[in-house]
């Protein structure tokens, strides 16, 4: 059985029913569960591959409404737990035609950012095949940086190959210097790591793919890093120097880039769970991504297997 752990904040956005109208405006909102880690479990989810999810939720309506959603959707919650002192996090987000949708969060203090690793259940890495991490989670607090860096040493004694994503929030740190110091800490214990290009700027100081594949591939453990580039796709380079580079799929219209970059984690890491060769599991990942970036809401775009297999067969080499 396929198995993937992974730990993060949940949020609830509220995303705006409103087409253009800014965010003090709008009246009408539709709730949706988030967050990035949440994201990757739910694209995972829905391409039938099982896993567990680490966090902690408020005792409040938002905490209920996120428990609710995963298990309608057959996603385990035995390792959310409740906090009855802490909010479930949440966001507002605009609803436009064209460019980035403006993003207000609520999610100081939330029971995830207060989580720690003597908080979690008992947690087995016997049959987990990937662990997958943001510098999200890292960011929200040094609880939950301590917590992050205990997983990955646990998870590299068990020989579960850790995936990074750096997930870039600038907000949540104290400083340029400490975000990209964290990170690259973080990312010099993984096996993997998934920049995209800014974000790989922003840690590396260049926008070169191949000069910040390099700069990974010369810390410690990295074995492959792989730049999203958005609208061109994906570059790979791997610790024996070989080089994928995967163009994306063109689509008729994007509706809401929010969790594409999730969706692309979760067709990889759904790629590396089926153990399908490398330049599989990034077309896979392309693919997710489209898939997202043409709906509404962080995740509702996902695709099934069969969908993902159908787009594949439709679109690969034309």
């Amino acid at each position: 059985m396929n198995k993937f752990v992974t730990i993060g904040e949940p949020l609830v956005v509220y995303a705006s029913d409103d087409v253009d109208v800014p965010l003090n405006e709008a009246t009408h909102f539709t709730r949706y569960p988030a967050g990035a880690e949440l994201n990757v479990t739910i694209g995972l989810n829905q391409l039938g591959c099982q896993g567990t999810y680490i966090s902690a939720l408020g005792a409040d309506s938002n905490g209920h409404f996120i428990r609710h959603a995963l298990a309608k959707k057959g996603i385990e919650t035995d390792h959310l737990i409740e906090n009855p002192n802490a909010r479930t996090g949440i966001y507002f987000k605009e609803r436009v035609t064209q460019g980035e949708p403006k993003i207000e969060y609520a999610r100081a203090h939330s029971a995830a950012s207060q989580l720690k690793i003597t908080d979690i259940p008992a947690l087995d890495f016997t049959d987990v095949r990937v662990l997958h991490l943001t510098g999200i989670a890292a960011a929200i607090s040094h609880e939950m940086f301590q917590t992050v860096e205990q997983l990955i040493i646990d998870a590299k004694k068990a020989g579960v190959t850790v995936i990074f994503d750096p997930n870039i929030r600038p907000a949540l740190w104290t400083s340029k210097a400490s975000m990209v110091r964290g990170l690259n800490h973080l990312a010099a214990q993984c096996d993997v790591i998934l920049p995209g290009v800014g974000e790989g700027e922003l840690l590396t100081g260049s926008s070169d793919p191949e000069a910040i594949a390099d700069f990974y591939l010369n810390l410690s453990t990295l074995h492959l890093v792989v730049v999203k580039s958005g609208e061109t796709g994906a570059y790979a380079k791997n610790d024996r120097n070989e080089i994928y580079q995967i163009a994306a799929f063109h689509v008729n219209k994007v509706v809401d880039t929010v969790g594409a970059g999730d969706g692309f984690a979760a067709g990889f890491i759904s790629g590396i769970l089926a153990e399908l060769p490398l330049e599989q599991s990034l077309l896979r990942a392309n693919a997710v991504g489209a898939f997202a970036v043409q709906s509404e809401g962080d995740n509702s775009g996902y695709p099934t297997e069969a969908e993902l297999e159908r787009f594949l067969q439709e679109h690969v080499g034309k």
